[in-house]
């Protein structure tokens, strides 16, 4: 069954937040997330929603969420038919909020839904299209959080300089979907498509999470930072077809030559990787129920 788009809702009609949140096989502590974060959303005294996206669970975590909206009329479900992964799962979730302000983070409550009034509260006072908290704990896997600051700290200075103080690498976020609608952007993680002086951040309290462990390993580290990498790999290509194009005609170099044609024609190819990757989660939207 296909999920039906609803109508375009009026900036009169929109509630003031939606959070979204993607989960996967979570039945042991979905429940408890729901709960608390309707709990702390209700205190707000704002119009809200709370989206789960059941990523293609196989345990119960499904029927779960189901049960839990008699008590929370607040609560919507979406589930994907087929697992899309967290970015793209995560993305359809915000395609589908209803409201002016989009907030996102993990299942397993390491962020603290009691802090979204402090993301709700800064982007309030700015001009910014997105809100980032960020923070780290001491449990956090050593190589992951080393990882982290690396890739970080060298992809933004190397490659996207005028990102480097974004922190937008963090899961726990609140989007001006009202505002970003109006530019056309339409896959929140490609960051680099917002102006840099839009995003904000802020530190937040982050816990261990009622998972007691990270699920993230080297591989879903990889997906979830694909349109980066993606976007860093035409970018090189670019860059080494062009340099290296002045020095076959030097030379006259027809090894030169196939080398600056080749690095273009990959570059292409990532380009074209790029636009299957950003619109992977419409086609998973239209996968849903």
């Amino acid at each position: 069954m296909n999920a039906k788009t609803p109508h375009p809702l009026t900036a009169s009609e929109l509630l003031e937040i939606s959070v979204v949140i993607p989960t996967h096989n979570s039945d042991k502590y979905i429940s408890t997330t729901i709960e608390k974060t309707v709990l702390a959303l209700r205190k707000l005294n704002l119009s809200f929603e709370l989206i789960i996206v059941d990523d293609c669970s196989t345990d119960s975590t499904f029927q779960n969420c189901t049960e839990l909206q008699v008590a929370y009329k607040e609560l919507r479900i979406v589930r994907l038919v087929r697992n899309q992964g967290q970015r793209n799962a995560t993305s359809v979730g915000y395609s589908l909020a209803r409201s002016k302000y989009v907030v996102t983070f993990d299942d397993d409550l390491q962020y603290s839904p009691e802090e979204i009034s402090l993301l709700h509260e800064k982007i309030l006072k700015t001009n910014s299209l997105i809100i980032s908290g960020y923070s780290s704990f001491k449990e956090e896997k050593k190589w992951y959080k080393t990882l982290k600051k690396s890739l970080l700290a060298s992809f933004n200075n190397v490659f996207f300089p005028k990102y480097k103080n974004s922190k937008f690498i963090s899961s726990f976020k609140m989007y001006n979907k009202l505002e970003i609608n109006k530019t056309g952007i339409i896959n929140i993680f490609y960051f680099w498509e917002i102006n840099p002086n839009k995003i904000s951040s802020l530190r937040v309290s982050k816990n261990i999470g009622l998972r007691h462990k990270s699920t993230y390993n080297f591989k879903a580290f990889a997906i979830l930072l694909a349109p980066l990498l993606l976007k860093i790999l035409s970018k090189s290509g670019f860059a080494f077809s062009l340099a290296s194009l002045p020095y076959a005609i030097l030379l006259n170099s027809q090894k030169a030559y196939a080398i600056s044609l080749i690095s273009f024609l990959l570059s292409l190819f990532f380009v074209l990787l790029i636009y299957i990757e950003k619109s992977a989660f419409l086609r998973a939207k239209h996968h849903t129920y």
